[in-house]
């Protein structure tokens, strides 16, 4: 029977009982002619991938729907008992991984929820490496149980999956897991309990799976477990920490959970999460934090969404987004942030696109692009833009090609070509390039 609106306000007019039945057809009417809620529609499903073990990994998924909220798991589609801490968006950036894992996204709305296909991440196994050390060695930095500077390289240890360099002391993850450390511990930065510098490489920590420390300078260290937690130690006088507080710590503190990468500056670290959001917390002279203003924080606060990685220097900062847009933030001096200018930027300024890889040094800054050219910019006094001006450019200028990754520290900068040779310039006071 046909909805009669006439007919069932003739029959109401009239007092007939008949209006109610008339008003309860109409309902059913409209009802059964309302499209049907559907639940959100996947339009571009995650895609496998592969990685080097001991890297993070990539995925992302594209939906239509209302008002969409996501959720990524580990494991088979549809199974939620391992969800990933914090990867809550259409991004996923997991922590670094050491074994093939699969990841499936769970896409909600008001109206039902769609899961995604299960794709696996891939292993690449990762070189097994010794680790060398050469050059200034006054705090036991070098590890080979001595004070004395080096010009050529011996070797601490083996088995290493991961390094990280800093100017007063050093650490590595070995292939178990450890996380060993040498070198200046002045402000606990070594997290062994202690302020005892260590001139042979000492096991700090278990399960580590990434650390960060600042290349530049800075006595503060921060590692992620395989469970994704953060953890922190160190000088932590402007809130570098990011524990809220600015006491310094002997021991490793927890952080937070479900974080994917850290990366630490000489006074201020950056936290990027799986969903690809960066956080940032410690000294923010010159508007290094990115957040638009010179406020220093103790606890981690959002700078930046659809991130995924950063480089950080002394007093600046490169953001690399995850569509190649690269973004330069803080101190302007000495043409760092290459963006022609040698203004401040509190808040971040594009200067390059198709980027897959960033490095920052004390005053200078370089990039590499997806067709493996190396581009450099700011203070080359010292030569460490791999150009043969010491002139200083205000933009960045191409100074390699067939690039596969690069590295800095205060005023020298490595990188490896493509026919697995190494390539050093910059400041070689202490013999510190090796050659």
């Amino acid at each position: 029977m046909m909805c009669d609106m006439r007919r069932m306000n003739r029959q109401r007019r009239q007092g007939s009982p008949g209006w109610r039945v008339s008003a309860a057809i109409c309902l059913l009417a409209s009802l059964l002619a309302a499209p049907l809620d559907a639940a959100p529609v996947i339009t571009s499903q995650p895609a496998a991938t592969a990685v080097v073990a001991g890297n993070n990994a990539a995925l992302k998924v594209s939906a239509s729907g209302g008002t969409l909220t996501y959720q990524w798991f580990q494991g088979n589609s549809g199974d939620t008992s391992a969800p990933v801490p914090g990867a809550t968006g259409p991004l996923l950036v997991s922590v670094p991984l050491r074994s093939a894992t699969n990841f499936w996204v769970r896409v909600a709305d008001g109206t039902g929820a769609t899961n995604s296909q299960s794709v696996m991440v891939s292993m690449t196994p990762p070189r097994l490496s010794r680790v060398m050390t050469v050059g200034y060695n006054y705090f036991g930095q070098l590890g080979d149980g001595t004070t004395t500077n080096r010009t050529t390289s011996a070797q601490v240890a083996a088995d290493a999956i991961a390094i990280a360099g800093g100017r007063t002391y050093n650490m590595f993850i070995k292939a178990d897991g450890t996380l060993w450390g040498m070198g200046d511990n002045f402000r606990g930065e070594l997290g062994d309990g202690t302020l005892n510098n260590r001139t042979l490489p000492t096991q700090l920590a278990a399960g580590v799976v990434q650390v960060s420390i600042n290349a530049v300078n800075g006595e503060h260290s921060h590692f992620i477990k395989s469970d994704g937690s953060l953890w922190a130690m160190g000088q932590n006088d402007s809130g570098q920490l990011g524990d809220g507080s600015n006491t310094d710590r002997l021991s490793p503190v927890q952080v937070m959970t479900g974080v994917a990468q850290v990366i630490a500056g000489t006074d201020f670290t950056f936290i990027l999460k799986p969903d690809g959001t960066l956080l940032a917390t410690g000294a923010n002279d010159y508007g290094k934090l990115g957040d638009g203003t010179i406020t220093s924080r103790n606890s981690p606060i959002t700078v930046a969404t659809g991130v995924a990685t950063v480089a950080a220097g002394a007093s600046h900062s490169l953001i690399l987004k995850t569509d190649g847009r690269l973004l330069a933030v803080g101190a302007g001096s000495l043409g760092r942030l290459g963006d022609g200018t040698a203004l401040d930027r509190p808040s971040p300024v594009q200067i390059a696109t198709n980027v897959i890889a960033v490095a920052a040094g004390y005053s200078h800054s370089l990039f590499l692009k997806s067709d493996a050219t190396l581009w450099a910019m700011g203070y080359n006094g010292y030569g460490q833009l791999g150009s043969t001006s010491t002139s200083i450019p205000y933009s960045s200028e191409m100074v390699a090609s067939q690039v596969k990754w690069v590295r800095t520290g205060s005023y020298h900068t490595f990188f490896g070509r493509d026919d697995d040779t190494l390539w050093a310039s910059g400041n070689n006071f202490y013999g510190q390039l090796a050659d």
